[in-house]
């Protein structure tokens, strides 16, 4: 009776980090210069989002282009990883934070995408991974062209980015358009910010 009770306990364990294993989310950690603003949107997204995502039993991955971090003071985010390095097969998921200091209601003024933050996006959803991105995350999207003939979130004067022209506008709120997931506001925007309603909408979607 011990031995059985040995095996299937064994079985159990073996279950529950088989299951762990296969739930990793990664979060693509946009690369802008270090300052104290930075600092702020970095503690109060990125971190919000890692910490949700936690919560709800999902292991955070954080890549970046450089494979560095760019937040300065008391820092709270480090790259694991590359995003040339990333394997999408081994991740459920995938959440791209603003991490840029609002400039108006456009993109414009905000840094262009990096190439690697552009490639990746591209090839996530192409497998069809589940994926949710945040203001200038929104614009990562865009610019892989990934939201041609999707719904979307963004302040409306995005209307003015040419890289959203073939793109469907769906309003300021959490947007979901199959799994693609995407809000207009983060932080900066203070008591509009939609960090935990837009990472909550995800959770879902990958619990689905």
């Amino acid at each position: 009776m011990y031995r059985v009770f040995i095996i299937l306990t064994l079985a159990v364990m073996l279950l529950f980090i088989g299951c762990e294993s296969g739930q990793k989310v990664l979060l693509i950690l946009r690369e802008t210069k270090g300052s104290y603003d930075q600092q702020f949107m970095g503690n109060n997204e990125a971190v919000v989002m890692k910490s949700m995502l936690e919560e709800a039993g999902f292991k955070v991955v954080i890549a970046s282009a450089s494979g560095r971090t760019f937040l300065r003071g008391d820092i709270t985010l480090e790259s694991d990883l590359k995003l040339a390095e990333v394997k999408i097969a081994d991740y459920v998921g995938f959440i791209i934070p603003c991490m840029s200091l609002g400039r108006g209601r456009t993109t414009r003024g905000a840094r262009d995408p990096k190439p690697e933050e552009v490639a990746i996006a591209k090839q996530v959803v192409a497998k069809g991974k589940p994926v949710a991105a945040q203001r200038q995350g929104v614009a990562v999207l865009a610019q892989a062209g990934v939201l041609v003939g999707r719904k979307y979130s963004f302040s409306s004067g995005v209307s003015f980015d040419p890289r959203f022209a073939e793109a469907i506008y769906g309003g300021e709120g959490v947007v979901q358009d199959g799994n693609i997931i995407t809000s207009a506001y983060c932080p900066f925007y203070d008591s509009l910010d939609q960090t935990a309603e837009l990472t909550q909408a995800f959770i879902a979607e990958l619990q689905e």
